[in-house]
């Protein structure tokens, strides 16, 4: 403080970072583990969406949720080398990437154009610890296609328990990259706050998943330890990372596309209970 010349802070924090404090053994990321929870296509739940949509389409848009769900059926290529990479230039003290341009660092705007989640609000953390007052039938759940057969009602009718136990789903897979391969009740206190208030602000929730998963690999990475089936937002930084730093990494940005409607998929009946 009172300094003009920062450089000296600088230069101390840049070898701080795990490039410069790691060992950089390529048996640090366990490819069994590491990046197993990368979310991919479950069966059902192209058709699973297709069915909510047709109900709750005007209740997404008006919370801002449409794009991000419809994400969901983007099925993301994982660049492993690049997500890698880049962990080992984070700064836990700046919160920040440590490149060779300058500090770089995912924000608020960045979250809103990639997945048009609402970045405005507040929440309390804290309201976020009471009971749901919906359930999971744990015991009859046998992965995740079995959980949408479970949770899918036969009729074209959405119930609010099925509202909610569809974007518990996609809370779980395709946006928190969790780490469980079958269902969980962590997010329905969120998913049941957001079916009832559209200011809720995802997408400040998202970033500070992100930064807390970022935060956590580097630790790892300056302790030398292995790292772990971590979970975390993976997909939204790949996505920032393919924005940012396209000219390296030279994705076929042209040839990326959504798709304009969902198509329907082939579904094969799994045995209930």
């Amino acid at each position: 403080m009172g300094n003009p010349d920062p450089s000296r802070v600088i230069v101390a924090e840049t070898n701080r970072v795990p490039f410069k404090e790691s060992n950089l053994h390529p048996g640090l990321w366990d490819k069994r583990t590491a990046l197993r929870n990368w979310p991919s296509i479950i069966l059902g739940w192209r058709n699973w969406l297709i069915k909510v949509a047709t109900k709750k389409r005007v209740d997404w848009t008006t919370r801002n949720l449409d794009q991000c769900i419809s994400l969901s059926l983007s099925d993301i290529r994982k660049n492993e080398l690049m997500l890698k990479a880049a962990c080992f230039f984070w700064s836990n003290s700046y919160n920040a990437f440590l490149f060779r341009q300058g500090l770089m660092s995912p924000t608020l705007a960045d979250v809103h154009m990639l997945t048009g989640l609402n970045i405005v609000g507040h929440i309390n953390p804290f309201s976020l610890l009471v009971k749901p007052t919906a359930k999971l039938d744990s015991t009859k759940t046998r992965g995740w296609s079995q959980y949408i057969i479970n949770h899918k009602a036969d009729d074209r009718s959405v119930s609010g328990r099925e509202h909610t136990t569809f974007l518990n789903m996609w809370l779980d897979i395709y946006i928190f990259c969790g780490q469980a391969c079958s269902p969980i009740s962590n997010y329905l206190t969120l998913v049941e706050r957001i079916s009832s208030n559209s200011e809720i602000p995802l997408g400040k929730i998202l970033l500070g998943a992100l930064y807390n998963l970022l935060n956590r690999v580097s630790q790892h990475l300056m302790e030398n330890k292995t790292i772990p089936t971590i979970t975390g937002p993976w997909c939204l930084l790949h996505l920032w990372l393919n924005l940012h730093l396209h000219k390296l990494v030279a994705p076929e940005l042209v040839n990326l596309s959504f798709p304009s409607k969902y198509p329907e998929e082939q579904e094969e009946k799994l045995p209930k209970g």
